[in-house]
């Protein structure tokens, strides 16, 4: 049975029984008293007076379908005025800083939104279920956990760890927790190992553009492309980070065009540089096959070394993240190593941005849509109203009979 149909049979079943048991109490307690009198017919404590089959005037049913519908269809006023104050309350909201805060932010959004995302029928997709989990999160969240994350943030690379910890998938996340202060250190140490030769290849393109720019200056490398010097040191700059972002197993497995130092250049443009330039074309690809030999083998050793001192379940779920994310373990602090190890990823996702300002654009537009469906629905019985006046169906309403010889408009 789902809850929804074992809420209705609940709420017949209390509303039956509350009619039952009343009736039954009354039936006992009551006193029984037959009298004439108690059993006359009345009417607004006035007797009855001649027969109900009179005549009068049907506009009064119009008077009465007005009644009806401005008294029972405002209470559909109530669902759009809650979700224009609950959105409203959730806009005006200032930036969450004690735990009551988050707490309060994380009820408001959970009762407002429904994290619809709906995927093919199937349930919520998975950017719905990150956003439902981190605003339960907020709404679980403990004085632990934000002085814990405090901690997390401390230090000079705080900054840098929110994002590789916000990205690892739960499994991994889960493992990292579990790691201890020596394996920790190990792969801290193999990334340290690793950026720090992705920087000296960055570094070593550069000096290469600057060795042989003058020997291209014939070559056009396109509207507004500039010198080959500025467009190696542009690539160079960008080397580390796309080679930050592969996995460990990836970078074991490079080949020298991923790495090449004219990387940049259109296949035109290379086979222009080998035509005009061989001792270039040929200086370049021999620095990118030794950077890629380079990379392999430092990579090689790193997996290497990690297999043998990792757990197999660690190694197993952290060897094949990016170099990006295994930086998480270099330079962490005893305090930002603890915090993590207590705070749940979905709470590190939390309070990793604004949460406020996560939901308060869709909140705005949320109460501004309420507000103008209830103006909208307000407006149409005004219309209906005003169209009734106009046609004269509620003017007998301004007629008053004063009695014989005075009458009214």
């Amino acid at each position: 049975m789902t809850p929804l149909a074992a809420y209705v049979l609940l709420f017949v079943a209390v509303g039956v029984a509350f009619v039952l048991v009343n009736l039954l109490v009354g039936w006992v307690i009551r006193p029984s008293r037959p009298d004439p009198e108690k059993g006359t017919i009345y009417e607004c404590g006035e007797p009855t007076i001649g027969s109900a089959w009179v005549q009068f005037d049907l506009r009064y049913y119009v008077v009465a379908l007005l009644f009806v519908i401005f008294d029972v269809e405002v209470a559909f006023f109530f669902p759009w005025a809650e979700v224009f104050g609950r959105a409203n309350a959730i806009v005006s909201q200032p930036a969450p800083q004690r735990v009551e805060e988050y707490n309060d932010l994380g009820r408001k959004v959970l009762d407002l939104a429904s994290f619809g995302g709906l995927k093919g029928g199937g349930g919520e997709d998975r950017s719905a279920r990150l956003l439902r989990a981190r605003f339960e999160a907020l709404r679980d969240l403990t004085e632990e956990q934000l002085k814990a994350y405090g901690d997390l943030e401390s230090g000079e690379n705080g900054d840098q760890l929110r994002r590789p910890l916000r990205s690892l998938p739960p499994d991994q996340y889960a493992t990292f927790q579990k790691l201890t202060d020596q394996e920790v250190k190990a792969m801290g140490q193999a990334a340290g190992d690793l950026d720090a030769l992705l920087l000296a290849q960055a570094a070593e393109q550069q000096q290469w553009a600057r060795k042989f720019s003058g020997e291209t200056t014939a070559f056009k490398l396109g509207k507004d492309a500039g010198t080959l010097e500025e467009r190696v040191n542009q690539a160079a700059a960008q080397y580390a980070r796309d080679l930050r972002k592969r996995p460990l197993p990836e970078l074991a497995k490079v080949r020298g065009a991923e790495v090449a130092v004219l990387r940049f250049l259109e296949p035109g443009q290379l086979k222009a540089v080998a035509k005009k330039n061989p001792q270039v074309a040929r200086s370049a690809n021999a620095l990118a096959e030794r950077q890629a030999e380079d990379l392999r083998g430092r990579a090689a050793r790193a997996l290497k070394q990690l297999e043998g001192q990792l757990s197999r379940e660690a190694a197993a779920a952290l060897l094949p993240v990016s170099l990006e994310q295994l930086s998480l373990f270099r330079d962490l602090t005893p305090e930002q190593l603890q915090a993590i190890r207590t705070l749940p990823q979905e709470t590190v996702r939390a309070l990793g941005g604004d949460a406020r300002e996560a939901v308060r654009g869709s909140a705005g537009a949320l109460a501004w849509i309420a507000l103008g469906e209830v103006l909208v629905f307000f407006g149409v019985l005004l219309v209906g109203f005003a169209y009734l006046w106009r046609r004269g169906d509620l003017a007998w309403v301004r007629t008053v009979n004063t009695g014989p010889g005075r009458a009214g408009r």
